[in-house]
């Protein structure tokens, strides 16, 4: 289980309240393994709940995940089928590539100013 600091923003009457609060986060691991616990307790998800120290809603939530599709359970690829998997990472791909594209784009006269540079000062050195 990590935690990462999140900024929460709470309208107050004197304006804007800013807050950080640690908001957590559970592996695959475990979120497998509390489901498996619910199933052997006959289905008491609060009692589990209570005693893993996580909200009740929660990890009812993620029974209702997994059971709607066990195999794209918790992945960052939240229940996307192997076509639309497979275009996600492509549009991924290419965007990096443009990204790499555009940096290159963006230098291109230093390079060939840096490799007119290289090249003079090797032609005035005599061999």
């Amino acid at each position: 289980m990590d935690t990462e600091l999140s900024t929460y923003y709470i309208m107050e009457e004197g304006g804007v309240h800013i807050t950080r609060k640690k908001r957590r986060n559970y592996t695959k691991e475990f979120k497998l393994e509390a489901i498996q616990l619910v199933q052997s307790e006959s289905g008491n998800a609060s009692a589990v709940a209570r005693n893993l120290g996580i909200d009740p809603n929660t990890l009812n939530r993620w029974i209702r995940e997994y059971k709607a599709d066990s195999k794209y359970a918790f992945s960052c690829l939240v229940n996307l089928k192997e076509p639309e998997q497979e275009l996600y990472e492509l549009r991924k791909e290419l965007a990096y590539t443009k990204m790499e594209r555009d940096v290159f784009k963006k230098h291109q006269k230093q390079l060939y100013l840096h490799l007119y540079m290289i090249i003079t000062a090797l032609t005035l050195v005599p061999a």
